[in-house]
């Protein structure tokens, strides 16, 4: 109707976002250590206690470079715990390999 107020009890929304396309060509496997853990935290494991734990970004992980537990790689869509005594070794493919 003409000159009436109109309000608005629900909204509904709709967002989409597009992540970067990993590669699908291998990329050359460096080899190299790992850069420094971004920071450290304490953890709780039950085979160890209360240990202190490595936070990795995955983004500054190049393939061939292997990362011990216990730590964590963070990703922009997931976080990888590494319980102590397993490995994580990044791809060629830009994944993550987990020895246990």
């Amino acid at each position: 109707e003409e000159n009436q107020d109109i309000e608005f009890i629900q909204w509904k929304g709709r967002v989409t976002g597009e992540l970067e396309r990993p590669p699908l060509t291998p990329l050359p496997v460096t080899g190299s250590a790992p850069p420094p853990p971004q920071r450290q935290s304490k953890a709780y494991f039950e085979s160890t206690g209360t240990v202190d734990i490595a936070h990795h970004r995955g983004t500054g992980l190049k393939p061939g470079m292997r990362v011990a537990g216990p730590a964590l790689i963070i990703e922009p869509t997931t976080t990888i715990v590494l319980y102590p005594g397993s490995v994580a070794t990044v791809t060629p493919f830009k994944n993550y390999m987990v020895d246990v």
